[in-house]
């Protein structure tokens, strides 16, 4: 479902039957630290169709983006819809327990 984005879950029926999204997948750094998989999508990439019906801010580097950002805005107006982030089973394997709690 590559055309799936986050702000059909909003605009379908989903999001009130939600309990939790499990957005797949961090890598986990050498430092154990968790680090986004896609940054251009997740984070950096700058959305005009959003859940709250503003474009992205294009002026400030700094400011959240993209996938990260619709699902700070589905969390706002779906106050108990829990957010997840998976860390892929051949990463987790390889590190401590400990440490993925970090993330």
């Amino acid at each position: 479902m590559h055309n799936y984005t986050i702000k059909d879950i909003n605009t379908g029926e989903a999001a009130n039957k939600l309990i939790a999204i499990d957005y797949a997948f961090t890598r986990i750094s050498s430092d154990l630290k968790c680090q986004s998989a896609d940054p251009g999508n997740d984070y950096q990439k700058r959305l005009a169709d959003t859940i709250s019906g503003q474009a992205d801010n294009r002026d400030d580097a700094n400011t959240l983006a993209g996938k990260f950002n619709q699902l700070r805005e589905l969390k706002a107006k779906y106050k108990s819809l829990n957010r997840h982030i998976s860390v892929a089973k051949r990463i987790a394997e390889k590190i401590s327990r400990n440490s993925l709690h970090a993330c």
